[in-house]
């Protein structure tokens, strides 16, 4: 009777355990489930194409949500974040996994040859087939593998928070790109028209020079005028066109491909209205990736010390066999198969304070990660105050930009038909032009650097998204 009980436990819990073995699941506790799809950032307003991750050629114009899509599927660190994010979900998976029981079997086959050719005149054979089936089962072990499975979620959670993180900073880097991109494009239009206007200067110095309303030195210092717009020009050209190589590489394209982006005005980011420091900084600091992640690292080392202290407590386990191997016929009489179940207690009585120095190494690591998590949440408000300062300084100078803009702009209008009407000389006009060229790079620079900071303050805050877009 006990022989038939021990063959029937260990056959259904064989029956029990196989099928995910015997199905080759690749995932049977469902573990990825807990790790954050690979662009969450973009999943709700990117437009990528079907299926993910390719694409045709670039849009004309390459508007910012393409952009940031080609760059989040061809960034390398997301990618690598992803995967340590799996890579800690598989260990939530080893530890869910010591809850069950182990299961192995073994199949014998052995040949037996004895040779008696010289007393017998004969040989002897045997053959012996058999089979066994073992199991182990940790039926307790107060609280080693709950403190294992807890700290393996820990640490899943912090993979996922810097899998955000870095998907926010690649956000980041792409937009700043494609801002400087356009900048520099904006640039070199207003480069292109400050030497057209310059050249029409020259043209007008030159015909009054031959009618005799101007001197040789005015239409000598046009050609100067003219001859220093062109350079400028032909700088900004460069400038723009290794813009143009940067954005397309941290796309995944060729640095020579011709990308059409949109005007800045064209993409239209939202106008906030100014928010405090407070309110920026109070409910965000700990939804931040960094700060979220080192949190999650403080939960890991509590539960390490746990572990610590549990691992050397007493341990009970379930153990059992079925062993079937036929005797040969030619051989004293034996068992066909043995069976056996049974319980085994573990008591650790002395292991040369080895338990004592791991549990104080965890403390101390649990020490470490708690400092590193108020040196996380120093770091983000101070990264929070420094972006929120910028974003300030950034709004202020667009605002008074766009009104030296406009000031110099009739400036120039009024010093051009006082240079045609005689009253004044052609330095005070390229005088006039030049402060103009001057205040449209600074009008293209101001818009650019507001719409960096804003973005930079979102991502200092851990909240950069497709929200942008709206």
């Amino acid at each position: 009777m006990i022989q038939l009980a021990c063959q029937r436990a260990l056959w259904l819990t064989a029956l029990v355990c196989l099928p995910a073995g015997a199905l080759m699941l690749d995932d049977p506790f469902d573990t990825a489930r807990g790790v954050s799809p690979h662009y969450s950032v973009a999943k709700d307003q990117i437009a990528t194409a079907e299926p993910a991750c390719q694409f045709d050629a670039p849009g004309d114009p390459l508007e910012m949500q393409e952009a940031v899509a080609r760059a989040l599927c061809h960034d390398p660190e997301t990618r690598k974040a992803w995967a340590l994010a799996l890579s800690r979900a598989a260990e939530t998976g080893q530890a869910l996994g010591s809850y069950l029981p182990q299961l192995s079997s073994t199949l014998d086959y052995t040949r037996n040859e004895q040779d008696y050719e010289r007393s017998l005149g004969t040989t002897l054979s045997t053959t012996t087939r058999g089979y066994s089936l073992r199991l182990n089962w940790l039926l307790l072990d107060l609280g080693r593998r709950n403190a294992r499975l807890l700290q393996a979620r820990a640490l899943l959670d912090a993979a996922n928070a810097n899998h955000d993180g870095v998907l926010q900073q690649t956000f980041l880097a792409v937009l700043q790109t494609y801002f400087d991109s356009q900048r520099a494009y904006a640039s070199w239009r207003a480069a292109s028209d400050a030497e057209k206007f310059a050249r029409f200067a020259l043209e007008a110095a030159t015909a009054r020079h031959h009618s005799g309303v101007a001197s040789l030195a005015d239409k000598l210092m046009a050609a100067s005028a003219a001859s220093r717009a062109t350079a400028e020009r032909i700088q900004a050209e460069h400038t723009w066109r290794k813009s143009q190589g940067t954005l397309a590489a941290r796309l995944g394209l060729s640095p020579d491909t011709v990308l059409n982006l949109p005007d800045a005005d064209r993409n239209g980011l939202k106008h906030d209205a100014i928010p405090t420091y407070e309110e920026l900084s109070n409910d965000t600091i700990n939804q931040h990736p960094t700060v979220r992640a080192a949190a999650a690292e403080v939960i890991a080392a509590e539960q390490r010390v746990r572990f610590a202290r549990a691992e050397h407590r007493p341990a009970l386990a379930m153990n059992g066999q079925y062993v079937h191997s036929p005797a040969p016929s030619n051989t004293a009489i034996s068992p066909d198969s043995v069976s056996s179940i049974g319980v085994q207690l573990s008591i650790p009585l002395f292991q040369g304070f080895e338990p004592h120095y791991k549990v104080r190494n965890a403390l101390a690591e649990l020490e470490a990660r708690r400092a590193a998590l108020e040196a996380a949440r120093r770091q983000v408000r101070l990264g929070i105050w420094t972006a929120y300062q910028d974003w300030l300084a950034a709004r202020k100078n667009r605002i008074e930009v766009e009104t030296l803009s406009s000031s110099v702009e009739k400036t120039l209008r009024a010093t051009e038909a006082r240079y045609r009407a005689g009253i004044v000389g052609i330095s005070e006009w390229l005088d006039a032009q030049r402060t103009q060229a001057e205040t449209q790079r600074l009008r293209v620079d101001a818009e650019a650097n507001w719409r960096t900071a804003r973005i930079a303050l979102a991502a200092s805050m851990g909240q950069i998204g497709t929200w942008i877009f709206q």
